[in-house]
């Protein structure tokens, strides 16, 4: 009897071994179909999930309200900070400007130096120059676009190697001329190299030299950035003298007001999606990088929007002093960055979205949708 009842044990489990894979493989079966389903519409779950993406990152009416402030704000900008608006009337009104704040904390001893007149500023003539009959190209109207040390980016090498060595280079990086008194003394020895080696050796016979032209660089381009004849484009002298001279004495198109275009907008845009992040509710919107998204959407429309009306208006009343040229640079950045961390979000949202499809009970709705 008990032999009998261990040989029933053993039949039942090895039925039950028998039901059980018999279930597994049916599990495989079944998973087998259902990949197979997902493969055959996998183009159908996609676009059902960007569907959702669009949905979830649409504008809603507050949105809008932001999309419509912040343009209000870009274009009342551009058309209150025009180009020509807001500089000094002469070089001397930023030379104060700049000096007044820094005799307070500058010794006295460095006076002369820090805030003495720049070599690259030189626009007369002495008598042994005109001998010469050299036409330097140097005047009170070209001297801003012509003289590199007055360029907003190269200046800033240039500018000290003039200082030291009491030179002014052409914005050809060829010719430089020696500077005595204030006035053009005839062509530097050695050209630009010459005036290079000259402020090397100036610098290396005193350590305070080379800093104490890059201040004084600095303190110049600060005055004359602000005023009406402004600085040049960084480079453009160089690669297009005459678009340079244009855009800077006809149309304020400068490195001021291209600098102050961008600087603001910037500001806008900034303050624009802090507070429109204050708006963020956890219950109503899905998470925090989905609704940074429609920040980033109400930026970049603004800025589109603005800088397209900027560009039209100025080509149809063909005012180039209304062109927001920094406004225009920071617009296009905006739509390169954002649209790269949208399209980041998106493929995050994507591949969560169709795990959680696959994997849950969603594909059979969106198929049967489909159908």
């Amino acid at each position: 009897m008990r032999k009998y009842d261990n040989l029933k044990r053993k039949k039942d489990l090895i039925i039950s071994g028998i039901n059980e894979d018999l279930d597994n493989l049916d599990k495989i079966s079944k998973e087998a179909k259902r990949v197979s389903v997902v493969a055959n519409n996998a183009a159908l779950v996609v676009n059902d999930i960007e569907k959702q993406f669009k949905k979830v990152t649409k504008l809603s009416k507050t949105d809008i309200s932001f999309l419509m402030l912040a343009t209000a704000l870009q274009c009342a900008r551009q058309y209150i900070f025009t180009n020509d608006k807001f500089r000094l009337d002469k070089a001397s009104d930023g030379d104060k400007l700049v000096k007044d704040p820094l005799k307070k904390i500058t010794p006295k001893e460095w006076h002369d130096i820090l805030f003495g007149s720049v070599p690259y500023d030189a626009v007369t003539q002495t008598e042994s120059f005109k001998d010469l009959n050299i036409n330097s190209g140097i005047s009170g109207a070209t001297h801003r676009y012509r003289a590199l040390g007055h360029d907003p980016v190269i200046g800033w090498v240039i500018g000290p190697i003039n200082i030291l060595s009491d030179s002014l280079t052409k914005n050809d990086f060829i010719t430089t001329f020696k500077v005595t008194n204030k006035q053009l003394d005839g062509v530097f020895q050695g050209g630009t190299l010459g005036a290079i080696d000259v402020a090397i050796k100036q610098s290396c016979a005193n350590t305070w030299n080379l800093p104490a032209a890059v201040i004084k660089q600095a303190i110049h381009l600060g005055a004359d950035n602000f005023t009406k004849q402004g600085l040049p484009v960084p480079g453009l002298s160089s690669l297009n003298e005459d678009m340079a001279k244009k855009l800077l004495t006809k149309y304020h198109i400068d490195n001021y007001s291209i600098l102050r275009g961008a600087s603001m907008a910037i500001l806008i845009n900034s303050i624009i999606e802090c507070i429109h992040m204050l708006f963020y509710n956890e219950q109503n919107d899905i998470s925090v990088d989905l609704y940074k998204v429609r920040s980033k959407k109400i930026i970049m429309y603004s800025n589109t929007i603005a800088s397209t009306s900027n560009v039209i208006y100025a080509a149809l009343t063909k005012d180039l002093t209304k062109l927001d040229v920094g406004g225009i640079l920071v617009t296009l950045y905006r739509i390169v960055s954002d649209k790269k961390f949208v399209s980041e979000v998106k493929k995050e949202f994507l591949e969560k979205e169709f795990y959680n499809t696959v994997m849950g009970e969603n594909l059979n709705k969106i198929i049967g949708s489909e159908e």
